[in-house]
């Protein structure tokens, strides 16, 4: 079976946490992804060990939640959002609840 090669910016689904919805990967290492779930959004993103968890590509690759995330920085191993992160995500839940 072909390994799935994952990008920064692509939209993918965890198999165990559906409740997280969507997620938006921000790092790729060898062994880990950092990703932001929609559904469990907070300030550092999850990392996901490859060898563990087989992610799938979301079949739609657009979401206006986090299309809209501003952009994360690595920070002590991890992807973290900026501080100002709430109020934009605030704006965009919004907007994609009128949507």
């Amino acid at each position: 079976m072909k390994a799935t090669v994952f990008k920064v910016g692509m939209l993918v689904e965890h198999p165990n946490r559906p409740e997280w919805g969507v997620g938006k990967v921000s790092g790729v290492e060898e062994d880990r992804l950092h990703i932001f779930f929609k559904g469990n959004l907070e300030k550092k993103a999850k990392v996901i060990l490859r060898s563990i968890i087989s992610l799938t590509v979301a079949e739609d690759q657009t979401d206006p939640v986090l299309d809209s995330l501003p952009e994360a920085s690595q920070e002590d191993g991890g992807w973290v959002l900026p501080k100002n992160y709430e109020k934009k995500m605030a704006a965009a839940a919004k907007l994609a609840a009128v949507g």
